[in-house]
């Protein structure tokens, strides 16, 4: 294989900044790498004094939509993880940070090809859910009809790719 097919190098800014949030909520990944010339900030007082399960919740939501599934997984899985670890990821089950208003209009636009305004007489710009691959926006369509307008996160598959590739990377170790 070519240096440079390898995941690492083919999304070397997703891989550091994978192992950057973990290091920021206090876990250590890296020491599974070694590279002099990157430097870490120090962890926060208010991350030391937060539960380990909260940090790795929020670390799990940061990194997005692979690691929120992962997280979602693990939170029914109390053979692997203890019941406290478990209950704070089940946090992950419908309530994720939802993606900025103009990121999904773009994405009903492209998908719809046309403007959000000339398909609905209302589109209302906070979702009502928001989860790891969609968010859910109310709207009304032309005609009156009130309706619900799921929206699939942008370059979901790109990024659910290349986080799957780097995480066998990191398996690796």
């Amino acid at each position: 294989m070519l240096i440079f097919q390898h995941p690492m190098y083919r999304d070397f800014k997703r891989f550091r900044e994978i192992i950057r949030v973990f290091n920021k909520y206090g876990f250590a990944l890296h020491r599974l790498v070694f590279f002099e010339r990157w430097t870490f900030p120090p962890i926060s007082k208010q991350i030391l004094t937060n539960p380990p399960q909260l940090n790795l919740r929020m670390a799990l939501e940061e990194l997005g939509t692979t690691f929120i599934k992962i997280g979602q997984i693990l939170s029914t899985r109390i053979d692997l993880l203890s019941e406290d670890y478990c209950q704070e990821l089940k946090k992950l089950q419908d309530d994720t940070t939802p993606v900025p208003f103009e990121e999904i209009r773009e994405v009903v636009e492209l998908e719809l090809k046309a403007k959000i305004e000339e398909l609905f007489l209302e589109f209302d710009p906070t979702p009502i859910a928001s989860a790891s691959i969609a968010q859910v926006h109310q709207a009304v369509l032309k005609s009156g009809e009130k309706v619900a307008v799921k929206v699939q996160k942008p370059n979901i598959e790109k990024k659910v790719n290349a986080d799957l590739e780097i995480l066998t990377y990191i398996a690796g170790f």
